[in-house]
């Protein structure tokens, strides 16, 4: 998960590299369909831990719309969230994030989850010690 540092932007994606990923994200290297609208961005977790390439895509994929996802909707729903996008904030997909590992297909799977960030709000502090249990 990446955020932007001058909004509220978010970005949900599947890489192998991660770090290779976020500079192309900001423009460092070529390559990829970079999100220009946000930069630059800022690397904030790291979801590991897939046992192929198919659960992790199927995980982004929910991670990135919970509202559609046939794994999540209807909790997504009953915790009073609305669509995800671009604009969507951390604390959303950290609640959404939260809500895939518990309730997801990925339940089964041995993941791990890294923060990243150099500064993390404390208001992002409940959501990670949740997120630390469920993993």
């Amino acid at each position: 998960m990446l955020r932007s540092t001058r909004s509220a932007r978010t970005y949900v994606g599947y890489s192998r590299e991660p770090r290779r990923r976020l500079r192309q994200h900001n423009g460092e290297l070529p390559g990829g369909d970079a999100p220009v609208a946000g930069r630059p961005w800022e690397l904030v977790l790291v979801v590991t831990g897939f046992g192929s390439k198919h659960a992790a895509l199927a995980f982004e994929s929910a991670w990135q719309k919970p509202h559609t996802s046939r794994h999540v909707s209807r909790a997504w729903r009953a915790l009073g969230f609305g669509k995800c996008g671009s604009a969507t904030s951390v604390r959303v997909r950290l609640e959404a994030l939260c809500l895939l590992l518990e309730h997801g297909v990925w339940v089964r799977e041995p993941l791990s989850v890294r923060v990243l960030c150099e500064r993390v709000p404390s208001a992002w502090d409940p959501l990670l010690a949740r997120v630390r249990q469920l993993v």
